[in-house]
């Protein structure tokens, strides 16, 4: 087995809990939406709102938008302009790290492993995620649904990927919270993979993958400096 000589890393649900941040930024637009005139059940105005993004895309630009017009008939500014509002306040305050990941990083660093980001959010999201989480300009190549305007499992942003690093397939492992999309897409690429079993959140349901299985699961970060 070739030596790893670079890590790909997913971001959401990999680096950062993702799903938490959304969480709550989601059930805080939920209340104003309430707060603003809409006649809902504060919780199931939030259970709606919050399947409808894991419907829409999970980073999808036009969810309150098309929850608003669908409960109101119409699209009430003001409504829409407070959700936005509560909803990036929160974010901003619930987008943090998992607990280990730059320490991780740096160590890995220190080894001489190249480092990456591959992920399938929008190259300007990409970038505000990782300037808030103080990792900006942190890793040696960021890999985004621009670069190639495929979404992972496609085997484009992996190929992509590995030739930013210029290495070898064999030497390259991929870190990400998916089977569907993280693992099955590196793969098929010829790249190794790890689940990053500290981002499961067991409330997602993702469609079952038989017969995909990662070559590593790793219960903590921390765990990846063993297979360096």
């Amino acid at each position: 087995m070739a030596k790893l000589k670079a890590v790909l890393f997913d971001l959401d649900n990999t680096l950062t809990d993702f799903v938490n941040m959304k969480r709550e930024a989601t059930h805080a637009a939920a209340c104003a939406l309430i707060n603003s005139g809409l006649k809902m059940d504060e919780e199931q105005c939030f259970k709606e709102l919050f399947q409808l993004y894991w419907l829409d895309g999970i980073d999808g630009n036009t969810v309150f938008e098309r929850f608003i017009k669908n409960k109101t008939g119409s699209i009430d500014r003001k409504m829409l302009e407070s959700a936005i509002l509560a909803y990036l306040e929160e974010k901003r305050r619930h987008l943090k790290l998992y607990p280990g990941v730059k320490e991780t990083l740096s160590k890995l660093r220190t080894k001489g492993i190249l480092i990456g980001i591959l992920t399938d959010a929008q190259k300007i999201k990409a970038e505000n995620r990782l300037r808030k989480l103080g990792l900006y300009g942190f890793f040696d190549l960021v890999i985004t649904l621009d670069d190639t305007g495929e979404h992972k499992p496609s085997k484009l942003p992996f190929l992509k990927a590995i030739e930013g690093f210029r290495v070898r397939p064999d030497e390259v492992l991929m870190v990400g919270d998916s089977i569907g999309r993280d693992v099955n897409g590196a793969q098929q690429a010829g790249i190794r993979a790890a689940l990053a079993k500290w981002g499961e959140d067991k409330e997602i349901k993702w469609p079952p993958m038989p017969g995909i299985k990662p070559d590593y699961e790793l219960n903590r970060i921390e765990e990846l400096l063993e297979l360096v």
